[in-house]
Order: C-alpha cells, then structure tokens, then sequence
C-alpha cells in the first residue's frame, strides 16, 4: 500500500497552519482538495499555540476525531518537545494532538516545509540566481523583503534546508542556526 493511502485513509480533512514568531495563518483543506479560506492571527492576542489554534476551529467540524492537523513553526522540531525560536510557546506533538483531538499531527519546521514544496514550483514561480541551471544539484529557496535600503530575510535566525534529489525521491534536510529540524508526527 502506498505510503500516502496509509496515513490518510481515514483523514476527512486537514487542518493546516504556518505558525510564525509573529503571526500564524491556518486554513482548511477538505479531503476533496478544496482549500478553505486562509485566516491570518497575530500571536500576540494568545497565550499559546493551543489557544491560537483553538480559535480558529469554530468554522472546522466539531468531531474532529476523523481530521489531521500539519504545522509549519518557526522552531527546531527534534522529538516531542517544541520550543518557539522567537515567541515563548513550547509544546508536546502528543499532547497537542491530543487537546485538538485530531487522528493526526504531523509538525515541521517551517524553512522544511517550503524546501518540500520546492518540486511543486513550476519554472515561471522561480528566478535562478547567479546563472545556470541547478540540474540534479541541490536547490535552495531564498527571499527577502526589501525596508527602505535594507533588506532582510524572513525570520531571525535566517537558515534554510535544502532539497536534494534521490533515487526515485527528494530529501529535506534542515541547516539552520538555532533552528536545526526536521518534522515530527504525534499520531
């Protein structure tokens, strides 16, 4: 049986969030593929990830037991502790599966969840830098925001994880200071 068939036989939905140091965005997606709309939270209004969380679940199904729930954080994710790199929240995977009270809860850090949407990209959403082509090499994603004559990129602590081809596959791997990850399931 496939892999993707396993873990999501019985998931009817999804709960999906990008949680930042300083805002989160969560959405719904439908077991059919449909996205929800994207509700965007400043953090600063909850105590913690549950609470923020939890306040976007009033538009999601009450029995909750058949959903799985994926999030992106700005932290390392290496065992079932998680601790915030630039916000005071940490958190147990298990223990939060357990108080949303979804099937599943798969939690990555957020640079590896852009590297494995990299194959997604198609050539028009990228820009190469520094020319050529990367062929088989490793690729990498960068951005920054341009403040006046500064630019910076998007978080403290700025690393990345590169995506490198494989046989038949890709592979994520997490580099960053104060943030080394990968991704963690609490099912």
């Amino acid at each position: 049986m496939p892999v993707a068939s396993r873990h999501s036989a019985a998931i009817e939905g999804w709960l999906l969030a990008d949680v930042g140091g300083t805002r989160a965005r969560l959405a719904f997606l439908a077991a059919g593929g449909t996205l929800g709309p994207i509700c965007v939270a400043d953090n600063d209004r909850y105590p913690d990830l549950l609470a923020l969380i939890a306040s976007g679940l009033e538009t999601f199904p009450k029995d909750r037991s058949r959903l799985g729930a994926a999030l992106a954080v700005a932290a390392p994710v290496v065992g079932d502790a998680v601790a915030m790199t630039n916000r005071d929240w940490d958190f147990s995977i298990a223990g939060l599966r357990r108080e949303l009270g979804v099937a599943r809860l798969h939690v990555l850090n957020d640079f590896t969840a852009i590297a494995w949407s990299i194959p997604a990209l198609a050539a028009g959403d990228t820009l190469a830098i520094g020319g050529g082509m990367a062929g088989r090499a490793p690729r990498s994603v960068c951005w920054a925001r341009a403040r006046g004559s500064e630019c910076r990129g998007s978080s403290p602590g700025i690393g990345g994880t590169p995506l490198s081809p494989g046989r038949g596959a890709c592979h994520a791997r997490a580099r960053q200071r104060g943030r080394g990850s990968g991704a963690r399931d609490g099912a």
